[in-house]
């Protein structure tokens, strides 16, 4: 559940302005939580629009403190237009973070003018802990400016393993899902380790003693 941090991008994705969408996504927000249920509210546009450009990061902290308030704890920031770089993430996630006790952040990148990796990699400096990939890139919002795919979950997970993280992860799988989805669309899809495959592992060899 969201809120565009744009009015433009607001008005064009639901027919509301920034205002009226956060009191509904609010009140929708705290019924499901009130039923037991996880939930993550999301803030769209969060580090720019592709209609009114740079959007002010005090909007956006706003709309995040205003969930804070209403007990929401987990907490998405979209780069719905792909204008994020990864400066400016680290700073906004790390305001974000210093909200309030118990956050948690989860970060949402469209890889349109190809920053999205670097982007994921300043957000998880910044401590964010939940990073919303998608197989073979597919995505992109049709009511933003330019639209454009996520960030691909196999080139994510190929650079986490080759730093020691998520093994546990399935990425030959993941590939496998990629070509299904391009099989599906009959056209390329975006991201690079599908089309170079992933770097072998090194060889190790034991030393004679």
């Amino acid at each position: 559940m969201g809120v565009s941090a744009s009015e433009t991008h607001s008005r064009k994705n639901t027919g509301m302005g920034v205002a009226e969408a956060t009191a509904r996504i609010v009140a929708m927000a705290k019924q499901a939580a009130a039923s037991g249920k996880p939930v993550q509210v999301s803030v769209q546009s969060a580090f720019g629009c592709g209609y009114e450009g740079a959007v002010p990061e005090d909007r956006v902290l706003s709309i995040c403190r205003t969930y804070v308030e209403a007990g929401l704890t987990r907490i998405s920031l979209a780069d719905t237009a792909g204008h994020a770089q990864p400066e400016q993430v680290a700073r906004i996630y790390e305001a974000l973070l210093a909200l309030g006790p118990g956050l948690e952040a989860a970060c949402h990148f469209h890889d349109t003018y190809g920053a999205g990796m670097a982007n994921v990699f300043a957000a998880l400096g910044a401590g964010v802990t939940f990073f919303e990939t998608s197989f073979a890139g597919l995505g992109g919002c049709p009511f933003t400016k330019v639209a454009a795919g996520n960030v691909a979950t196999e080139d994510f997970v190929h650079t986490l393993q080759r730093m020691g993280l998520r093994r546990d992860v399935d990425l030959p799988r993941s590939s496998t899902s990629r070509a299904d989805v391009a099989a599906f669309f009959r056209r390329e899809m975006p991201g690079r380790v599908h089309k170079t495959g992933p770097i072998p592992e090194p060889v190790r060899t034991e030393v004679p003693a």
